[in-house]
């Protein structure tokens, strides 16, 4: 009975291990599509078709033509539309690394442009999830996409909005386009990103998910440490400063403020006071080049230049093994490392090329204030070296490889949407943006190197920062002119419950994120003394670390052995972001057979130990 037992149990292994090999080979085609309005010239416009058709398995490519072929899209309009199969597949836990996508703008002329992304992200998700061929028919759908899933301002939406009207459909826009909108525009829904856009799209109650867990004892500790530490830094600075050498664009810090949440939110204490302590070395290095010149502040920019070389070393040699809290708070010392060296760049420039005292001071202020941080990291993540879950290394290079081209997408999507922002719009701090661009730039070019020559640690890290970066200048365009609280409470309602549903799918395949819980906890302390802005940038970068770990969780569309075109949902079935592919059944198989392997494994073992006692 019992060898008739494991017979069963591994027939039962490998049966499903087949099941799902035949899957995989199945080729599996699904097709969407969607209308787009778009504007042409002056105060005209139409309806487009635009249609996409997903292939499983493929290689990760990307093809967007119009009826004139591949050469008719501009390179906004490309780098937006991979930007946004990426971004569906991400949030519907697919490897868009195994499919291949092939979209079709219906005209016959040339296309530019970012405003069809999000349309094609909410399409590419649908699809994805609903394991069947889906068409929006009663909306039409315009927004820039950003790599959580948000859906940013585009113009011409009231053009827009008439042009839906008159063909029987129902604008669906960014919230922070609603300012925009005349009241002639009367159809029409704002949505802050693909999780509201559902509620809209296929009538999905709204979603309230809450994840909650606590971070270690020992991050808490040295966050606190760390507050009380800045704080007095902050103090002996200021006193060795006259009065007059405070730069004015830098915001203030209420240190009673500070201390008062200390033990309530220690890594919101610890921000605020390093905020404080970055203006006061700021003002420090104000003083010093006024007083001393610009060539003392090159032979500054030299010594920190050689501090961060240290620190650099000083990083490379850590072990590399430990907590996931662990590899993550060190990776978090690489992207402080990286916004230093980024700093510090800007700096030279200034000093160098006899620029702004305002400026030097700024920038050589905060990378060497950076130096502290980086160390105040370190000792967090020896804090929390020991603590559990263990990550394995072979899952840091894997994230550092799929998080990496998820970055990289986006570093490029960033950049051609600031190169036609500046050719169309011709903002006034076109400079700016470049800057900012190309410090995105040269931080994944260093992420890169730091992967090729096997340190993936440095390279998440780096890669960590460089989205950070470019999540900030999608922002910039998201952002309506005035941010009143119902529209900052709709992107702050949409990216808590994305956090919430990565990770729920993070969670579940026992990881965590260090750095999430603790952005979110200060991003909604800042959120509820109205300072909305900064609010939805630190829940943009819980975000963020969440989507990191969230790509060890993805999976291939049919990991569960289902034909895509084939399979519908359950009438009543609500399809909840996150948690159809990989599905929970799929984990529960899984977790089956891991356990029916543990036990035929014993049993073995049992049989063999029991023919040792009885040989003679």
């Amino acid at each position: 009975m019992r060898y008739a037992l494991t017979l069963a149990l591994i027939l039962v292994i490998l049966a499903s291990q087949a099941a799902q090999a035949l899957a995989l080979e199945a080729q599996t085609v699904l097709e969407g599509w969607v209308m787009i309005p778009a504007v042409e010239g002056r105060g005209e416009g139409s309806l487009i078709n635009v249609t996409i058709t997903i292939t499983y398995p493929g290689h990760g490519n990307v093809k967007i033509k119009t009826f004139i072929g591949e050469g008719g899209v501009g390179s906004t309009t490309k780098a937006s539309m991979t930007m946004a199969v990426k971004t569906g597949s991400l949030l519907a836990g697919v490897d868009w690394r195994l499919l291949d996508a092939d979209i079709t703008i219906k005209v016959r002329d040339n296309v530019e442009g970012p405003s069809g992304g999000f349309a094609i992200s909410l399409l590419t998700y649908l699809l994805l999830v609903y394991q069947r061929n889906i068409g929006l028919r009663d909306y039409a759908i315009t927004g820039a996409i950003s790599p959580e899933g948000l859906s940013s301002k585009v113009g011409g939406v009231d053009i827009k909005c008439q042009l839906a009207q008159k063909g029987g459909y129902t604008l669906v826009l960014p919230a922070s386009n609603v300012e925009d909108l005349t009241p002639n525009c009367v159809n029409r829904v704002p949505v802050a990103g693909i999780v509201e856009a559902l509620e809209v799209v296929k009538g999905m109650p709204r979603l309230s998910v809450n994840v909650m867990y606590e971070l270690p004892g020992g991050f808490s500790l040295t966050m606190r440490e760390a507050a009380l530490h800045f704080i007095n830094e902050t103090s002996r600075i200021r006193n060795s400063v006259p009065e007059g050498y405070e730069l004015p664009e830098v915001p203030a810090v209420n240190i009673s403020l500070v201390l008062s949440i200390i033990d309530v939110n220690p890594y919101a204490s610890a921000s605020m006071a390093f905020t404080g302590y970055v203006r006061a070395v700021q003002s420090y290095y104000y003083y010093m080049i006024e007083r001393q010149g610009l060539q003392w502040a090159a032979e500054e920019v030299s010594r920190v230049e050689g501090e961060l070389g240290k620190v650099k070393n000083m990083l490379d040699s850590m072990e590399r093994r430990g907590s996931i809290y662990y590899v993550e708070f060190l990776a978090t010392a690489y992207t402080r490392l990286a916004d230093a060296n980024a700093s510090l760049a800007i700096a030279r420039e200034q000093v160098l090329g006899g620029g702004s005292v305002e400026e030097a001071a700024s920038y050589l202020g905060l990378a060497s204030a950076r130096l502290e941080s980086i160390r105040y990291w370190v000792k967090t993540a020896e804090a929390v070296k020991e603590e559990r879950p263990i990550i394995d290394e072979r899952d840091v290079e894997r994230a550092a490889s799929i998080f990496g081209d998820y970055v990289k997408v986006s570093a490029s999507y960033a950049e051609a949407l600031i190169d036609y922002v500046i050719n169309v719009y011709r903002p006034l701090n076109s400079a700016a943006l470049k800057s900012q661009l190309n410090t995105v730039k040269d931080i994944v070019k260093a992420a890169r190197s730091e992967e090729a020559k096997g340190n993936y640690v440095a390279a998440l890290g780096f890669y960590r920062e460089a989205f950070s970066k470019s999540l900030y200048l999608y922002w910039l365009f998201m952002r309506p002119d005035n941010v009143t609280q119902e529209v900052a409470d709709r992107y702050r309602r949409e990216l808590l419950t994305v956090q919430a549903l990565l990770t729920s799918r993070v969670v579940l395949r026992g990881l965590v994120s260090g750095l999430a819980p603790a952005y979110s906890g200060y991003g909604e302390f800042r959120y509820a003394r109205g300072e909305y802005l900064d609010a939805i940038r630190l829940l943009e970068d819980a975000a963020a670390s969440t989507i990191l770990w969230s790509t060890l969780t993805l999976s291939p569309p049919v990991a569960s052995g289902w034909t895509l075109q084939n399979r519908a949902p359950p009438s009543g079935e609500a399809a909840a972001p996150g948690f159809r592919v990989p599905s929970l059944d799929y984990y529960m198989l899984t977790a089956s057979i891991a356990l029916a392997s543990m036990f035929v494994g014993l049993l073995l073992a049992l049989l063999a130990s029991r023919r040792l006692l009885l040989s003679p």
